[in-house]
């Protein structure tokens, strides 16, 4: 599968068209959404006019100010449609969850990562219907997302195992594209609701940005921060004290061979605590990703 990131995700964004809403994960990468409803980000959503899954897009003039409603695929990563998009005019996209971007191309789903059969399972004789999910099956009805997806089991009895499709909210990675789009993931079960009324004129806007947007200070931050310090402190007294506990250096048949011994002061501890506090700084509010590996190599050779 081509899509540049995949992770599972809180959605925090919404979309608001002809009187129903629905959540949506936000991007990894484009344009940042309003954070109120006041200020939301005015399109109107619209289907595709080629292949549903927006990877190929005609530059349309009326595409200003409009957002294109684009099917999960494997033919093309979540960034080409950016990308497609953009040269296309569109001013936002949202990319909505298929059984064929779960597939990805296989002949059957990938157990947890994909499916769960403890929250819903059957069998069949006939696989024709799965690219609708075996909608009407038992594994369907037991199922939240109303999907089954094929396992890869059989039995000369009962046929191909089917089980309940996860249906998620992902985030989407855009590996080092840039982009001013604005760019949103809703579920299969987001689109059964807003799929049918496109096109229509639609609201975009994420309140999670503003709960997000802690600035430089961040208590969750500060807390880890301080639960480091405490670990390295309490560490360095405990060395401080084991090392002023030692016994004296053993003397042996050579008078002038003696053990040495380290000896840890309190000063030695509080030196250790100030750079590891330093340490715990840097890593936590510097984007010092690079550094790191960097040294991990270094230390590694």
């Amino acid at each position: 599968w081509v899509a540049a990131g995949v992770g599972a995700v809180k959605p925090t964004a919404v979309i608001e068209a002809s009187g129903v809403s629905v959540r949506a994960a936000v991007a990894g990468f484009g344009a940042r959404l309003p954070s109120s409803k006041k200020n939301a980000l005015a399109v109107r959503l619209v289907m595709p006019g080629g292949l549903r899954d927006g990877c190929e897009l005609s530059e349309e003039e009326e595409a200003a100010g409009y957002a294109v409603l684009a099917a999960r695929s494997p033919n093309c990563s979540f960034a080409d449609r950016a990308v497609a998009a953009q040269k296309a005019g569109f001013e936002a996209v949202v990319v909505y969850d298929t059984l064929e971007g779960i597939y990805r191309n296989r002949s059957s789903g990938e157990a947890k990562a994909d499916y769960e059969c403890e929250n819903g399972k059957s069998w069949t004789r006939d696989v024709s219907g799965k690219w609708t999910g075996f909608a009407g099956s038992s594994c369907a009805e037991e199922c939240a997302s109303s999907r089954c997806l094929v396992t890869g089991k059989t039995s000369a009895e009962k046929g191909s195992e089917i089980c309940c499709a996860w249906d998620t909210y992902t985030t989407m990675g855009g590996g080092g594209v840039a982009t001013d789009l604005a760019l949103v993931f809703i579920t299969m079960a987001d689109f059964d609701t807003l799929g049918p009324l496109a096109p229509t004129d639609a609201l975009l806007y994420d309140p999670g940005s503003e709960a997000g947007s802690s600035g430089l200070f961040s208590w969750s931050s500060f807390v880890l921060w301080l639960m480091g310090v405490a670990t390295c402190g309490y560490a360095a007294w405990r060395s401080a004290t084991s090392s002023s506990s030692a016994a004296a250096p053993t003397t042996t048949t050579q008078s002038d061979e003696k053990d040495e011994l380290l000896e840890l002061s309190t000063k030695h501890a509080i030196f250790f605590v100030c750079v590891a506090s330093a340490a715990l700084l840097v890593l936590f509010y510097v984007d010092a990703y690079a550094v790191v590996v960097v040294a991990y190599a270094i230390s590694g050779a």
